[in-house]
């Protein structure tokens, strides 16, 4: 693995270090929002289209991490993983899937396949990254039309604000434009959508 092998005083294993606290925040602020679905038996106000767009992305990360010889992309895809089968299990569960949501599921299922048959990989995985702007407005809007703020933990978005400060700051310091351009993208729909939860009616749990 390319961390472990240049491990050091220097970018790459700052990268490493970050992406890996980073990563087990994240899981654990998606752990609670599992819990926040599990305990209230309710999906409401959470995306299942982005819920599951994320999953299918976690999987294309860890193939990437795994192609590239990446144990923080490796890791940073597997971390989250379980918490997201439970999240889509608990919505399938207690709020079910409109025939938009399971067309969108199919739209991010094949991408994954693309991720795992084609050669390509590193372009596959471009374009699911920039997907996943798209599936966060989703989520947006799927809180926007809720009269309240549902069960939407909001320490996962909180948790995505500070990540996407940390990729930013990252991605502007080694010059690449991919992350320049989808960080910045993600830490303006990450505060639209805090302030819009804040303004929303909370649920009494």
């Amino acid at each position: 693995m390319i961390e472990l092998d240049n491990f050091g005083y220097n970018l790459i294993t700052l990268s490493f270090l970050g992406t890996l606290f980073f990563s087990f925040w994240s899981a654990w602020a998606a752990s609670c929002q599992n819990r926040l679905i599990w305990r209230n038996r309710s999906g409401k106000a959470v995306s299942s289209t982005a819920i599951f767009y994320y999953l299918c992305l976690q999987i294309a990360v860890s193939i990437y991490g795994w192609n590239i010889h990446s144990l923080a992309i490796l890791v940073g895809g597997l971390a989250r993983m379980p918490f997201l089968v439970m999240i889509i299990i608990g919505l399938s569960k207690f709020k079910g899937f409109n025939k938009k949501e399971k067309a969108m599921f199919t739209f991010s299922l094949s991408l994954l396949v693309g991720m795992i048959l084609l050669s390509g990989k590193d372009k596959v995985f471009m374009v699911f990254a920039f997907g996943s702007i798209l599936a966060y407005i989703f989520q947006v809007l799927e809180l926007w039309m809720s009269d309240t703020s549902g069960v939407i933990d909001i320490r996962v978005a909180v948790v995505a604000l500070c990540s996407s400060t940390f990729w930013m700051i990252y991605g502007f310091s080694i010059g690449d434009w991919v992350i320049k351009t989808i960080s910045p993208c993600f830490l303006t729909i990450n505060c639209l959508f805090i302030i819009l939860w804040i303004k929303k009616p909370k649920e009494a749990f």
